[in-house]
């Protein structure tokens, strides 16, 4: 009986709720299944009480066919290390305006992601969440207040002004409840900032199954600039903004000026990541679905 409810499940879209997900492709041996409703695309046969496992040292120590490349891009994070003064100008453009004192990050990984930058402005609450039992341990070791688990079983007296997310959602199963628990943790016009893969872009097309970012079982949930927002309205944000760039372009423009090129990169939709901005309805207006 419950083989049979998961693959009825697997079958109806978490986006948009359409029946009928069809067969996309199958990569690392999981089957991906599309929604042709909102072109949301999925990994089936992965539960979100299963991610844990996934998360072990061999995650950071790159002994899989998915997740870091070696053990010293994991503890160096050689991985975001090229985007650090993208992240500045992120941080700079659309969260210092808002001034949060309260903020929660989730998926930090072991070199405690975004929320450094906002402990040397002396916020009153910091706090991170990370499924990953190892992470959470060199996290709580390095002064990082870190809840081990989903955000789901998160639980906190106080809510939250800002809620980090970068490139986290694809690694969840069921994106309506994560995404739905951080909304329930802000605070009413609370922010949540989250990047992801472009499921529409170019270079998502053009690649087809072969594309860098389908690789289940670390990314099972595969969005666009269309349906994220769709997905954020229904978990209660009201105002959602999606910058579809590609962040090595960001950087060039702030190194040399070529601000020019932009405009056309986002007319190309080329850029294979997106940004996006969304905040907490101030009532509770959560759609049904829409």
């Amino acid at each position: 009986m419950r083989s049979e409810q998961v693959a009825i499940a697997a079958r109806i879209c978490a986006v948009c709720g359409q029946d009928g997900l069809v067969e996309h492709g199958t990569v690392n041996s999981y089957c991906l299944l599309r929604c042709p409703a909102c072109g949301f695309i999925a990994a089936s046969g992965v539960a979100d009480e299963q991610l844990a496992d996934f998360y072990e040292r061999d995650y950071f120590e790159g002994k899989l066919a998915y997740g870091y490349g070696s053990a010293q891009a994991a503890e160096t994070d050689l991985i975001a290390q090229p985007l650090a003064p993208v992240h500045e100008w992120v941080i700079a453009k659309y969260l210092d305006p808002l001034d949060p004192q309260a903020i929660l990050e989730i998926g930090p990984g072991l070199g405690g992601g975004w929320i450094k930058r906002f402990a040397a402005g002396s916020p009153r609450l910091l706090q991170c969440v990370e499924i990953s039992a190892l992470a959470s341990e060199r996290l709580n070791a390095a002064g990082i207040p870190t809840f081990n688990g989903r955000v789901e079983d998160f639980r906190s007296e106080s809510t939250f002004d800002l809620a980090i997310a970068i490139e986290v959602i694809e690694h969840v199963a069921d994106p309506v409840s994560f995404v739905t628990a951080i909304c329930d943790l802000l605070a009413p016009g609370g922010h949540l900032l989250l990047s992801t893969g472009n499921a529409r872009s170019i270079t998502a097309k053009r690649t087809g199954l072969d594309w860098y970012y389908l690789d289940p079982p670390a990314h099972l949930s595969y969005f666009d600039d269309r349906n994220i927002a769709q997905l954020l309205r229904r978990a209660g944000f009201d105002e959602v903004r999606v910058r579809r760039f590609g962040f090595k372009w960001v950087e060039l423009a702030m190194r040399y000026g070529l601000t020019a090129a932009l405009p056309l990169v986002h007319a190309l939709n080329y850029p294979s990541g997106m940004l996006v901005i969304a905040r907490k309805a101030v009532a509770d207006k959560r759609a049904s679905g829409a």
